[in-house]
């Protein structure tokens, strides 16, 4: 005996007036915010980051969404360890 998938019917429908709902939500709390900090290039042509984030650990993870959701978007983060790997306990 195999089972077959449960759909409810209208399941659709129902995704997309959630997919909407959590859009409205989302613009009467302005996020994503925009980005508000002007784009700066060096005389070179080079963008220049509005922030840099020193350590990729919890607290510079925590520090660079707080700023995405300001609305400041053009930033980079500097971690010691190779990418993937774990902190250090």
């Amino acid at each position: 005996m195999t089972s077959q998938p449960h759909t409810t019917p209208g399941a659709a429908n129902s995704l997309d007036a959630l997919a909407k709902r959590i859009r409205f939500d989302l613009d009467c709390l302005n996020l994503p915010s925009p980005n508000w900090v002007p784009e700066r290039r060096t005389e070179k042509g080079e963008t220049v980051n509005d922030v840099v984030v020193i350590g990729g650990g919890m607290c510079g993870l925590v520090a660079s969404f707080a700023l995405r959701t300001s609305g400041i978007r053009n930033m980079r983060i500097f971690d010691r360890n190779p990418e993937g790997s774990k902190a250090r306990g």
